[in-house]
């Protein structure tokens, strides 16, 4: 489950991690820790193609 939330926040963030109006922002969290926890679910960036 969150696998599935992660990918939809980054979806969300168009791929981008940090800054304003990245995933980070957008769930809370630092981006090293963002980053750490995306590793550990596998969520790839190449998974998640952001919608244009």
């Amino acid at each position: 489950m969150q696998k599935h939330y992660f990918e939809a926040v980054l979806k969300a963030a168009k791929g981008k991690i940090s800054g304003s109006n990245g995933a980070a922002a957008l769930t809370g969290m630092h981006p090293n820790t963002l980053r750490s926890k995306l590793e550990k679910l596998g969520v790839t960036f190449k998974a998640v193609k952001p919608e244009l």
